[in-house]
């Protein structure tokens, strides 16, 4: 994948996230379930307008780790608010 093609995709996805995010927003919704939504329009599975390339997946392995760690990191403090036990 070259380079224009590249950012091309990258900006498409990110004012998709930001259009669908809001829209979820206003309809009560929270912004991630809209920014899910785009991902899926876009991804090779419905309209295909973002093709699978190896940089993408890089991303999307990066920020899936994000979120798996945010999310154990949450849950254990949580836990530890709960039981009283600290660090």
């Amino acid at each position: 994948m070259e380079l224009k093609q590249f950012l091309l995709s990258l900006i498409t996805i990110y004012i998709s996230a930001r259009v669908m995010g809001e829209f979820a927003v206003r309809l009560g919704q929270p912004a991630v379930l809209g920014e899910l939504v785009a991902g899926v329009l876009l991804g090779a599975s419905v309209l295909g307008v973002v093709q699978e390339a190896e940089p993408l997946k890089l991303f999307g392995e990066i920020g899936v780790q994000a979120v798996t760690r945010s999310l154990s990191g949450l849950t254990a403090r949580r836990s530890t608010a709960a039981t009283g036990t600290g660090c």
